[in-house]
């Protein structure tokens, strides 16, 4: 059970893993683009050789002058490109199925593995949750979110969600006007 609970945690979110497969998806674009041009311009290059040798052979020439190009199996860039396409396919297909690995040091408790080891205010850690509270006036709880991210940087979004929601489901009016961080802070 604990270790699954690290291996889940250590999974992408659904959008983390969305921005990722796009972001995939566009190298792997522009790697075909940049693949495609090449092979173009160089096949344009063969093609324009072959045609001089074939004039100066009818016209009872030695043929072309000048080096032959490169054959299209050894071009230094499109082999380049090929690689990178390669690279930049097999990056889509691991940002589309994500293995979790959680960190060598990561640690799941047995007795509560829905909880995390986070910093504690006063320095060391504590096995524990973050709480978030969104009230109004006279202390009316409006919403409460329980989670294991020690990070209170992805909560505000949720909780003016839920905030919103339970708000109208509580039939109240008045909209939300402030957002304030308790105690809160005189400005001098």
């Amino acid at each position: 059970m604990a270790r699954e609970r690290l291996f889940e945690r250590a999974l992408p979110s659904a959008g983390e893993i969305r921005l990722k497969v796009e972001a995939a998806e566009r190298m792997v674009a522009r790697a075909e683009k940049r693949l495609a041009a090449e092979s173009e311009a160089h096949q344009k290059k063969l093609e324009k050789y072959a045609a001089r040798t074939n004039a100066d052979l009818t016209a009872g020439r030695r043929g072309a002058n000048g080096r032959p190009p490169v054959p299209m199996e050894h071009k230094t860039v499109i082999v380049r490109q090929q690689k990178r396409l390669v690279r930049a396919q097999e990056w889509l297909e691991r940002a589309r199925s994500p293995r979790p690995v959680p960190s060598p040091t990561a640690r799941a408790s047995l007795s509560d593995p829905d909880s995390r080891m986070m910093l504690s205010k006063h320095g060391g850690f504590v096995q524990g949750y973050n709480i978030q509270i969104a009230c109004a006036r006279r202390q009316l709880l409006l919403a409460i979110e329980v989670q294991d991210n020690p990070s209170d940087m992805t909560a505000l979004v949720p909780m003016v969600n839920k905030t919103l929601v339970n708000r109208l489901a509580a039939g109240m009016e008045q909209p939300i006007l402030l957002l304030a961080r308790w105690p809160p802070r005189t400005w001098t």
